[in-house]
């Protein structure tokens, strides 16, 4: 099997994702990404931007990241910056994609 280990909440033990092996997996995904990925089964998204220390940016679906990064091109989410969502964000109502403050 390609999953490897299952990530869990610390505070509440519900499921998050998995770990995977992308050596297996269909796809430059190994290229890409290294020898393992994360797949998350959450919902909702709270990034860290590289480029924004001040503010997180929430997404209510993965999809909505996927465009604003570009589409179905492979993406480190450590890698994402504010200068590549800023277009799709100033075109965003708010409530599927905005900036939230950083929490202490």
């Amino acid at each position: 099997s390609f999953k490897l280990k299952k990530v869990l909440c610390g505070a509440c033990d519900a499921e998050l994702g998995n770990i995977q092996d992308s050596t297996v997996m269909e796809g430059a995904w190994s290229e890409t990404c290294g020898s393992r990925v994360a797949h998350f089964k959450c919902e909702m998204v709270v990034l860290e931007l590289t480029d924004c220390r001040t503010k997180h940016l929430e997404l209510k679906r993965w999809s909505i990241l996927g465009e604003a990064i570009g589409g179905r091109t492979m993406n480190r989410l450590s890698q994402v910056t504010m200068r590549q969502i800023i277009d799709s964000l100033r075109r965003s109502s708010g409530k599927e994609m905005r900036l939230i403050e950083c929490q202490p």
